[in-house]
């Protein structure tokens, strides 16, 4: 089954999980930096779930704002438009894309655990290398694998076939895949981004992931998605989780010099991550 058919299924499925409407519309105004604040605050208002989740976000330790944030007006001043949105975007995200079917060995937490991983060590390699890719260096994190998610769900013998690979052979998802001839997770979640209206940037880095770095024609943020997503990988791997060492050979020969600097010295910096990682995870999974 080609890209074009999968797209074809993916837009038939009448379960396909959708966002919120008002979550396609925040993201919608979020774009517009003239937006007006007063505008964007009635309609926030709008969904009383929403509001505390994000009030718990900015109050939460990710920002550290040494005072109590007890309005949505002053949230959306103190973290900005983009951050705004991408906190809206990952939270109802999350809340879409609900496992059903069960496969062995597969933990839902686990991926999700993962995700919150990458999510931090994005950001925390944006912000150490000084990149432009800061702000959307969390969500793109915590997004890059929601193409498994859709194989689970909706291509049930797709997945079972590359997950019994990974687990039986010992390979790295990607490569199963490869081994399978399957349309890719990361074109799967792709297309599900773009049907979400998800920004450019976010959908070429689920789309991207996987591919090689910024100086073989990669862009900043999927190299920096990718990077993390790696080191967590080799710090903190899931059960069925590999990294073969060409695969580290392939990344120090291809890194541009700050991102190549930081990634060589992960090996000292992770583990003070850690406390970060725990802290995502409560929030984004737990609801804590």
């Amino acid at each position: 089954m080609g890209l074009d058919s999968i797209q074809e299924k993916l837009e038939a499925i009448e379960t396909l999980p959708t966002l919120p409407t008002i979550a396609m519309e925040v993201n919608r105004m979020l774009m517009d930096y003239e937006t007006p604040l007063e505008e964007l605050t009635a309609l926030l208002k709008n969904d009383q779930s929403i509001v505390p989740r994000i009030l718990k976000l900015v109050n939460s330790a990710f920002f550290g704002f040494r005072s109590k944030v007890g309005s949505i007006s002053h949230a959306i001043v103190l973290l900005g438009y983009n951050m705004v949105r991408n906190a809206i975007v990952s939270l109802t995200v999350i809340d879409s894309l609900k496992m059903k079917k069960q496969f062995e060995g597969f933990d839902v937490v686990e991926f999700w655990r993962h995700a919150a991983a990458v999510a931090v060590t994005s950001k925390h390699l944006a912000e150490r290398a000084r990149t432009e890719a800061r702000e959307d260096a969390f969500t793109a994190g915590l997004l890059h694998d929601i193409g498994k998610l859709i194989q689970a769900q909706y291509f049930p013998s797709y997945f079972d076939k590359v997950w019994t690979c990974v687990r039986l052979e010992r390979l790295p998802y990607s490569e199963a895949e490869k081994k399978a001839r399957i349309i890719d997770h990361c074109q799967m979640g792709a297309v599900l981004a773009r049907k979400w209206r998800l920004p450019d940037r976010l959908v070429r880095v689920v789309r991207r992931h996987h591919t090689a770095p910024l100086k073989n024609g990669g862009d900043e943020l999927s190299t920096t998605v990718f990077l993390a997503d790696t080191i967590v990988n080799m710090f903190m791997p899931l059960p069925a989780s590999f990294l073969r060492r060409e695969d580290k050979r392939r990344i120090f020969q291809s890194l541009p010099p700050a991102l190549w600097e930081t990634f060589r010295d992960s090996k000292h910096w992770f583990r003070d991550l850690e406390e970060d990682i725990e802290a995502a995870c409560k929030f984004f999974i737990s609801g804590e």
